[in-house]
């Protein structure tokens, strides 16, 4: 959590003066790019539009990882929460 937090307060501090101007916003990106690259982060999410078929489709030439996207269903209902009530008076 200390680390968490130590790495969080630095990047702020970063952050604040990054966003000053276009020059250390893009500077910073491609320094965060490669930092993420150099521990194995992917940086740039797949982005895919689901077909009608339920299929994806990729818009940038990439595979996309999920290839069939199956019908989300509601959880089941459950009739009273807590413990089930009991036959003793």
């Amino acid at each position: 959590m200390q680390r968490y937090q130590l790495l969080c307060k630095t990047f702020y501090d970063i952050v604040e003066v990054a966003c000053d101007s276009d020059n250390a916003t893009n500077k910073l990106c491609d320094e965060l790019h490669l930092i993420a690259k150099l521990l194995g982060v992917p940086t740039k999410p797949i982005q895919c539009v689901i077909t009608n078929a339920g299929g994806c489709q990729s818009n940038n030439d990439v595979i996309p990882s999920a290839t069939n996207i199956g019908t989300v269903l509601s959880p089941i209902q459950v009739k009273r929460k807590g413990r089930p009530r009991s036959n003793r008076i």
